[in-house]
């Protein structure tokens, strides 16, 4: 997965512009590839990391590349509910 940060919705959507269809929703999967348009980041009540976040599988348009996360080698969703330490219980050796 190859995740990626816009300046905000607009540019996304103007870059992604052959990804939506007539109706001007977001094609999120098909067999080239599986997108997860996120926008911004709440991390607790007093925290978000601006933006508009995407993760993205498959080839990427190569107009994409100045918005790609490189820090990021293997993302991992919190979802809300839960919390890291849970997320962990679930995961490697713990899950079989």
């Amino acid at each position: 997965m190859i995740c990626y940060k816009f300046p905000d919705q607009a540019t996304f959507h103007f870059l992604a512009d052959d990804m939506f269809s007539e109706e001007d929703t977001l094609t999120c999967y098909t067999h080239d590839y599986s997108i997860h348009e996120i926008g911004s980041i709440v991390v607790d009540d007093e925290t978000v990391i601006e933006g508009h976040h995407v993760n993205y599988m498959g080839v990427p348009p190569e107009s994409w590349e100045p918005y790609r996360l490189r820090y990021v080698d293997h993302p991992s969703i919190v979802f809300a509910g839960t919390s890291a330490e849970t997320e962990e219980k679930y995961n490697g050796e713990n899950n079989k």
